[in-house]
């Protein structure tokens, strides 16, 4: 699967991550989300324990969501996502979303299936945009459409840095700190 992550913080309290890894020759990413008093050691913790992982499920992202201690963060989420599945753990007023078929619905904790196009987003707090396309740029349709061509297989993509900017501000989302992922190829 090529993935594409970027990770927006438009709050002082809250911080995002997108994160990768190798276990067992299958790229894992992870998309985390702490707010609190330390939001940055919270997700240091939460980090180190996905950097640790020896395998993947649900109870793997519960875990990594417990790793951050609830004083120094109230919200964290993480969502592991490995080839076809994603795997979801939430706590305090964080939530995750999913966008497929141009439309933004909570998940809630647990296995998901993943299928190209979807995105995935983490966000410190819950969304105002639920229901709606968030992604509804242009620039959002040409990143879904593009595949990988040009066999460049970038994790980290400039382009959606600037789709998740201009999706907070179309929405008019304030003091939230969000990661997001899109699935823009998933392997035959």
């Amino acid at each position: 699967m090529i993935r594409r992550g970027a990770t927006i913080t438009g709050a002082t309290s809250a911080i995002s991550s997108v994160e990768e890894l190798t276990l067992d020759g299958a790229s894992i990413t992870l998309l985390a989300v702490c707010d609190g008093d330390q939001p940055s050691v919270a997700l240091e913790c939460m980090k180190s324990t996905f950097a640790g992982l020896t395998s993947v499920g649900s109870e793997a992202a519960q875990r990594i969501v417990d790793a951050a201690p609830q004083m120094f963060a109230h919200s964290r989420a993480a969502i592991v996502i490995a080839e076809r599945a994603a795997y979801a753990a939430v706590s305090g007023q964080a939530r995750i979303y999913r966008q497929r078929a141009r439309q933004l619905e909570a998940i809630a904790p647990g296995s998901h299936a993943v299928a190209r196009p979807d995105a995935f987003v983490v966000a410190s707090h819950a969304l105002r945009a639920e229901g709606e396309d968030f992604f509804s740029t242009a620039s959002a349709a040409a990143l879904r459409d593009r595949g990988d061509e040009a066999g460049e297989n970038t994790f980290r993509n400039d382009a959606l840095d600037g789709v998740l900017e201009q999706a907070l501000a179309s929405s008019k989302e304030t003091a939230v700190a969000v990661a997001a992922m899109c699935a823009v190829a998933l392997a035959r």
